[in-house]
């Protein structure tokens, strides 16, 4: 139901998205990796880096709170269904082709 990421620093939060898409509510660290599919208090409890204080704090709030911890999941779920193998297929094309000065039309 929780899934608890508490890296000081991610290249990307792979495993974070993968508990999102199967429907589990994100407590991170502010870390980096997670900056592109997450948003603080809507798609993830964020909380300071180095702080077991702030994250246990993050991991009460949703255990105290199923609404919340519900939208939360929810919100994230929906966050990480833009990855797709398609999406991300396309935009490599779109930056090859933006790379070599021509319009590229999905």
């Amino acid at each position: 139901m929780i899934y608890v990421m508490p890296s000081i620093l991610e290249g990307w939060g792979l495993t974070a998205t993968e508990a999102m898409q199967s429907g589990a509510a994100l407590v991170t660290t502010e870390n980096g990796g997670v900056d592109d599919f997450t948003e603080r208090n809507i798609s993830a409890i964020k909380v300071p880096s180095r702080s077991s204080t702030s994250l246990a704090r993050g991991i009460e709030k949703l255990l105290l709170d199923d609404d919340l911890r519900q939208a939360i999941a929810q919100q994230g779920h929906d966050k990480v269904q833009r990855f797709t193998f398609e999406n991300s297929y396309q935009l490599f094309v779109k930056s090859l082709l933006c790379g070599l000065g021509v319009a590229h039309e999905k």
